[in-house]
């Protein structure tokens, strides 16, 4: 019976973001592929620290970033990557996500425009928090992608 209420209080959340930009695809996948860059949008530290199996591109498959958002340190693995086309990574390392799964797809929808559909699966350790995970990450990684849209419209080195 606790084992079934555990698992009915941590059930999947899933967080789906869209957002058009004013720029070329090729801009905005270097943007967000870049490991670095994380840290414009979420309020955290981001940092690479393992290069991708690409010598040409340290941000590709394979790659890892530490994310720290003091109390939380998570490590993220890029598990698939198709540049200017799709990002998919997980957490490898943290604590309090059992399950989580991004992926970053790139649409083009002009020569200087192109949509990011942004969406993340993750699944709490701890019962019933699933709810505020989820409404937190949205509300900060929503306002950091419409700040980056905003901001790459305007420098496009952003």
């Amino acid at each position: 019976m606790i084992t079934s209420l555990i698992t009915q209080y941590t059930q999947k959340e899933t967080i789906h973001l869209l957002q058009d930009f004013e720029v070329p695809i090729e801009i905005v996948f270097s943007f967000f592929s870049e490991h670095e860059n994380m840290g414009k949008i979420y309020p955290a530290a981001v940092k690479r620290i393992k290069f991708g199996e690409d010598p040409r591109d340290a941000n590709s498959l394979g790659s890892v970033r530490r994310i720290i958002a003091f109390p939380l340190i998570i490590e993220e693995t890029i598990t698939q990557y198709f540049p200017n086309q799709y990002i998919e990574y997980k957490i490898t390392n943290g604590f309090g996500i059992k399950d989580h799964l991004g992926t970053m797809k790139f649409s083009k929808l002009s020569e200087n425009g192109c949509r990011l559909e942004y969406k993340i699966e993750v699944t709490p350790s701890l019962p019933m928090t699933g709810f505020l995970i989820k409404n937190t990450l949205e509300k900060i990684i929503g306002r950091g992608i419409r700040e980056a849209a905003r901001q790459l419209k305007i420098n496009p080195r952003f």
